[in-house]
């Protein structure tokens, strides 16, 4: 667990509402694995009203997904048409960068405290859409480097890659 997983957990951990299971946080796409339990930012949205971070005015990923220095944030979508990235594709870009500023501002509250334990992480930020769909799998990955799903900010992003429920639930597994 990561040293920023550590301070939100000592913040915000006693809320139990605010940790779901994967099925939970997927809205049932991807089944649950090893029981872990998954900070979900809409309900932290919720929780952290204050005019400019109001949950209507930011867009972020549906959780985020803690891993030693790697904080990987995690939007679930059922991809029911070949056209579903292009439709999406600004809401995704706005995600990205939503899901990142928010967690930044989730730390900042928590004081200098907070940014000296982010600082000293050193963390590296990814994106993963997981998804699950029954057809266009081989679409989803044309599309998405077409797109530029996959390197709109190199400078802030390791990774921005779709991931499909199986293989996130394996990586899960085996992690």
């Amino acid at each position: 667990m990561s040293l920023i997983s550590e301070l939100l957990s000592e913040n915000y951990g006693n809320n139990v509402e605010l940790w779901k299971s994967l099925n939970d946080v997927s809205d049932g796409l991807c089944e649950d694995v090893n029981n872990e339990k998954f900070l979900c930012l809409d309900l932290l949205k919720k929780r952290n009203k204050n005019g400019l971070l109001e949950a209507s005015n930011i867009s972020s990923a549906d959780t985020v997904l803690f891993r030693d220095s790697e904080l990987i944030f995690i939007e679930f979508k059922y991809i029911d048409r070949e056209d579903f990235l292009e439709e999406k594709k600004k809401d995704l870009f706005l995600k990205q960068i939503d899901s990142v500023v928010f967690l930044l501002f989730l730390v900042h509250r928590l004081g200098f405290r907070g940014i000296d334990r982010l600082i000293e992480c050193e963390p590296s930020f990814s994106f993963w859409l997981v998804y699950k769909v029954d057809n266009f799998r081989l679409a989803i990955r044309r599309h998405w480097r077409r797109l530029g799903l996959h390197n709109r900010y190199p400078f802030l992003f390791k990774k921005v890659i779709p991931v499909s429920c199986r293989n996130f639930m394996s990586f899960l597994q085996g992690s």
